[in-house]
């Protein structure tokens, strides 16, 4: 397994027109500042990869896939909270405050970390959630998820395969 270090020199080597839109590395206190407004604990890669690179600017990242700086975060997790509701059809919540959304593409969708610690202990999470700190594609139009059944770090090393030697 790489290092967010290694990972981000990687893209920046083989996609150097996407360093321009690459933000400065997020401090450990506004990393902790957001934990806390969003009252949950990042895992350890997703700060590692925040410490490097706050999100990325006015760019699309991998097949239409921007990741948020963490006032973003905050902005988007305020905006879905107002979605939590229950659907008594389906009888589950719409949006839980414990998933992140750290992304987003051009269809308004939603990447999210499952941040819920009771996901492991529950029978019927929507979506099929498997584990702590999974990632998941929220769609906003058809208020439902799809899990990636991966977690951050593999999803960003991932992308290593995504990106070619110039040539």
């Amino acid at each position: 397994m790489h290092s967010m270090q290694e990972l981000w020199q990687h893209i920046k080597k083989n996609q150097p027109e996407l360093k321009k839109h690459l933000l400065p590395g997020a401090g450990l206190v506004e990393i902790q500042s957001t934990e806390d407004f969003l009252g949950i604990e990042f895992p350890i890669s997703f700060k590692e990869c925040y410490l490097i690179h706050n999100g990325l600017a006015q760019s699309r990242f991998i097949d239409y896939w921007r990741l948020f700086p963490l006032k973003e975060i905050v902005e988007m997790w305020t905006f879905c909270k107002i979605l939590q509701v229950y659907d008594e059809f389906n009888k589950e919540y719409t949006w839980n405050p414990k998933w992140v959304p750290f992304g987003s593409n051009m269809g308004g969708n939603i990447l999210c970390l499952n941040l819920d610690p009771d996901t492991e202990d529950a029978e019927n999470v929507p979506g099929g959630f498997s584990r702590f700190g999974e990632l998941f594609i929220y769609f906003q139009d058809e208020k439902r998820v799809a899990s990636q059944n991966i977690e951050f770090h593999e999803w960003f090393e991932d992308f290593l395969g995504s990106f070619e030697e110039p040539g």
